[in-house]
């Protein structure tokens, strides 16, 4: 997706507006910060956090109707969005996945209306270490066919 907006509906109960991958192939998915932060409480309701941004982006997994969640950048807060996200520029989450296993993302806070701004994520298909293999010695096979053929 190209991004994951800060924003939600504090009169409902469901306080997780996000984004959804579903039905996925079994596989290792690599999610790497690509943009955006977001401001914690851009209308400074709590007092303390006023002004703080970052780049904190809640992932679940469910493989097999097992959840597991896992948090990809920082809980800390930066004074600027550049700050937020050249923190978390770099780092990256592997997560495994059973086949027709699913992935949500999401900024998360139980006043989420509060805040403002965008995560932006890569999602990658790691390929298998047996898949690389086969690769170079189909490689491998194809320029030594090539060579007897000469």
């Amino acid at each position: 997706w190209s991004s994951l907006q800060s924003a939600g509906n504090i009169w409902s109960s469901d306080l997780v507006v996000g984004e959804f991958m579903t039905s996925l192939h079994a596989g290792t998915y690599r999610i790497t910060p690509v943009g955006g932060a977001y401001q914690y409480d851009s209308f400074g309701w709590s007092g303390q956090t006023d002004q703080e941004w970052r780049w904190e982006m809640h992932i679940q997994a469910i493989n097999n109707g097992q959840p597991t969640d896992y948090l990809l950048g920082s809980t800390s807060p930066f004074a600027t969005a550049n700050e937020a996200f050249n923190a978390a520029a770099g780092s990256y989450l592997d997560i495994v996945l059973t086949e027709g296993a699913s992935l949500s993302f999401w900024i998360w806070d139980t006043n989420s209306i509060d805040n403002a701004g965008w995560l932006s994520a890569g999602i990658t298909s790691v390929p298998e270490p047996a898949t690389m293999m086969f690769l170079g010695l189909g490689l491998m096979a194809v320029f030594g066919f090539r060579r007897l053929t000469r």
